[in-house]
């Protein structure tokens, strides 16, 4: 594998695609990252960055392909030395992190996948929905009268926390520590170095989790339930070559990364551009049964994941590049949302785009067989909260003064989004 310090074939780029790129550490990209992502495709669309040690793919049809190439994989270990240096294997975020789906290639992958797929049957995933519109309208007809309310806290993260908990049968006053936790940990999948305080609380987060859904699974398998974690217990020890423990824990944690945060920034997103494109928003309020089809136009326009990480398992040509066997790759799927040689007025919400599938319409959950692991949830759920949202509270305004933005590159949303309506 390539070291840390791993440099392209190719010279270093031009100082106006430099200048460009450097704009990707800047606020005002976290701000408003679109007109970045847009100079850097019209320039050079396949370009190493050499403060991230990585690869930016910003154009559609790359993108796309990298996806589908299995020569371009998650190689967890390699992609976080390219991030922290060799000593990270000894961290317990590393160690936690080896176990999961989502850090995992063939044939390992597919072992973990096949065993967690059974239990989503049909019937549960449709008790599920039924579980998420019953809690949207609770909450809604709490903040209703109010006038008020701070959407990320007060909504879009109580949702998605409490569905993941109703799901797994976590008691409801464990499922605000076990968020910190989520939250605490997600850097792990980012590409930029993390500093002493963030490894400290992504260290301390796996070591959380990892303690609480052990005592969990072992409660479950003593005494089982009807719940998911009874379910993918009994059907891994059940399963000819099942999951260790330690995969076996960490993976059902996993749940709550695929349900929780990117779920909750994709709606904080959602409501800020739907406020910003009044027409588009007016469409909605006239007849909120336009949700469900509008919601494909939605993740495209701002998606909370901006990009998943690769890395090249040999070396591939992409765009006349020479990606080097080891090498991080961004795979920025906003960027390739935003492609106007894919998306006509791709800066515009427009909700009579057509298109066959996901896969025309958008690239927000990735492709091939790391396709992001919350997608079906996401599907499920978020279009009932915004259609709900819609029902009770009708038109809000976003108060754009007051809102904070989530201090990401690789995950775009509010951590604060105020708005009023009339009560």
């Amino acid at each position: 594998m390539l070291p840390a310090d791993a440099s392209p074939t190719a010279g270093s780029p031009p100082p106006d695609v430099m200048a460009a790129a450097a704009g990707l550490m800047s606020p005002e990209h976290i701000a408003d990252p679109y007109p970045t992502y847009a100079r850097l495709r019209e320039l050079d669309p396949v370009l190493f960055l050499p403060p991230l040690n990585a690869w930016l793919v910003t154009r559609f049809d790359d993108v796309k392909a990298v996806f589908k190439d299995d020569r371009l994989g998650v190689a967890f270990e390699q992609y976080q030395i390219n991030r922290q240096g060799p000593g990270v294997t000894g961290e317990d975020y590393f160690r936690v992190g080896s176990h999961l789906l989502v850090c995992n290639d063939p044939p390992v992958h597919t072992r973990l996948r096949r065993v967690f797929r059974q239990p989503f049957t049909p019937a549960r995933v449709q008790d599920l929905a039924t579980v998420v519109e019953r809690l949207c309208l609770d909450q809604l007809e709490l903040l209703r009268p109010q006038g008020r309310a701070d959407v990320s806290a007060d909504f879009a993260a109580l949702i998605p926390l409490a569905t993941i908990g109703a799901l797994l049968d976590v008691p409801l006053a464990d499922q605000p520590q076990i968020g910190r936790w989520v939250y605490d940990f997600a850097p792990v999948l980012e590409v930029s170095p993390m500093d002493a305080g963030t490894l400290e609380r992504v260290n301390a987060a796996a070591a959380g989790l990892e303690g609480y859904f052990k005592e969990l699974v072992a409660e479950r398998r003593a005494k089982p339930g009807e719940d998911f974690i009874s379910a993918v217990v009994q059907a891994n020890d059940a399963d000819e070559s099942p999951m260790s423990e330690a995969e076996l824990v960490n993976n059902i944690s996993l749940l709550y990364f695929a349900g929780q945060d990117t779920q909750k920034y994709m709606f904080t997103n959602i409501v800020a551009a739907l406020d910003a494109q009044p027409d588009a928003y007016a469409r909605l309020l006239e007849d909120p049964s336009r949700v469900p089809d509008a919601m494909r136009e939605l993740y495209r326009f701002d998606s909370a994941g901006q990009f998943m990480g690769r890395t090249a398992i040999e070396d591939v040509e992409l765009d006349g590049r020479t990606i080097k066997t080891g090498q991080t790759v961004m795979v920025c799927m906003a960027a390739a949302n935003r492609d106007p040689s894919k998306f006509p007025e791709p800066d515009v919400l427009r909700f009579d785009r057509e298109a066959r599938t996901d896969m025309d319409a958008h690239i927000t959950f990735g492709a091939g067989r790391h396709r992001c692991l919350g997608m079906h949830l996401a599907q499920l759920q978020l279009p009932i909260m915004l259609r709900t949202f819609i029902d009770v509270l009708g038109r809000v305004t976003v108060d754009r003064e007051a809102a904070v933005r989530h201090p990401s590159i690789a995950t775009r949303g509010f951590d604060e989004l105020p708005v009023t309506w009339f009560a």
